[in-house]
């Protein structure tokens, strides 16, 4: 996955009001690149409950971002534990749903004999 991007603050000319600051931390559609979440036909991401749930392959672009802010310093406590929470029901989630479809391949298997 790519690195998140800064840039350095823009500092103000003598005697002129500081310009507007730009974004330091970017959170570019490159960061989506990976295996199975983008189409090769549409280009256009496509997430499925499995792949948000499976933090071992699939790298979430927020989260890398929530976790450079908290590194820098900034209190961000607020948005992760709201995000973390997400994850945690999106894993409990994909669990029930794996269970669901074994419990009907097994129905179908036994009612197919």
């Amino acid at each position: 996955m790519p690195a998140l991007s800064r840039t350095s603050p823009v500092k103000p000319a003598r005697g002129k009001a500081a310009p507007a600051r730009p974004a330091r931390d970017h959170y570019p559609r490159e960061l989506l690149n990976q295996p199975f979440f983008v189409s090769p036909t549409t280009g256009h991401a496509e997430v499925y409950l499995s792949m948000l749930a499976d933090t071992a392959h699939y790298v979430s672009p927020l989260m890398a971002l929530l976790d450079q802010l908290r590194s820098e310093g900034h209190d961000i406590s607020g948005a992760y534990e709201e995000a973390a929470a997400m994850r945690a029901v999106i894993q409990q989630a994909s669990k029930a749903l794996a269970q669901i479809q074994s419990i009907a391949l097994r129905a179908n298997h036994q009612t197919g004999k």
